[in-house]
């Protein structure tokens, strides 16, 4: 009983060291919260209304922090990356910021109008990769929608964690693009040719799916997740010197 109360304590004092009236980041739009606990850094990307999908302002604020979190012998030992609401951990990258910079040029050929969508690509591109050789741990919680530019976020991570409620896929194709953020890394690399059904597809895995594609290294059920919450903050808690793998 004791046991299982400091457990649920810890959650809650996780879950609630995320409330807007604590640290934030990107304040213009509250896009990304964060929190710092003991050798532990806590991301909600933010944007409920829109599926919390990637825009360059997240990814402005997201890039330095990890690139920060990099430092050997920093305090940061662990990262865990979470979805705001119920609906979506990222439903991928903000479309509609990309078409109107494609109409902007499209009215006025005029090439600057392509360049905010550039430097987004290029800071998207490049947080792929801090993530995909990052020395400290970072855990994916992927509750709901984890598409597109949400992989990108997630799949190169450690530990990617699927629920009841996990909805993936690389729809790129639907749109006349390409499965990028790392997709032509990471997809052939599924077992059994599924990456290159899943990439020209754009089929979507739900729930237990993800992990049996091998896109998730675990499964936890939506009801265990607020005590793996609990269980990483006490490890994160509980770490010295060099940040280790979470298994």
């Amino acid at each position: 009983m004791r046991a299982a109360s400091a457990s649920r304590a810890a959650s809650r004092t996780l879950r609630s060291s995320l409330r807007p009236s604590l640290r934030r980041y990107c304040t213009e739009t509250d896009a990304i919260l964060m929190a710092a606990p003991p050798r532990m850094r806590v991301v909600d990307l933010h944007r409920p209304d829109a599926l919390n999908a990637l825009n360059s302002e997240m990814v402005a604020t997201l890039l330095p922090l990890f690139q920060d979190w990099q430092q050997v012998g920093g305090d940061v030992k662990l990262v865990v990356m979470r979805g705001a609401g119920d609906r979506a951990f990222c439903a991928g990258g903000d479309i509609r910021f990309l078409h109107e910079c494609a109409s902007g040029y499209a009215a006025t050929g005029d090439p600057a109008a392509l360049s905010p969508a550039h430097e987004f690509f290029r800071a998207e591109y490049t947080l792929n990769n801090v993530l995909g050789t990052s020395r400290v741990p970072v855990v994916s919680i992927l509750g709901g929608i984890v598409m597109g530019g949400g992989v990108g976020l997630s799949v190169h991570g450690q530990v990617r964690i699927a629920t009841d409620s996990t909805i993936f896929a690389m729809p790129e194709t639907g749109i006349g693009f390409f499965p990028d953020v790392g997709g032509s890394y990471f997809l052939p690399r599924l077992p059994a040719h599924l990456g290159f059904f899943l990439g020209l597809t754009g089929t979507r895995l739900r729930g237990r799916d993800v992990l049996t594609a091998g896109v998730a290294t675990h499964f936890v059920p939506l009801a265990r997740i607020e005590a793996l919450e609990a269980l990483l903050l006490e490890m994160a808690a509980s770490t010295s010197g060099k940040a280790r793998a979470v298994g």
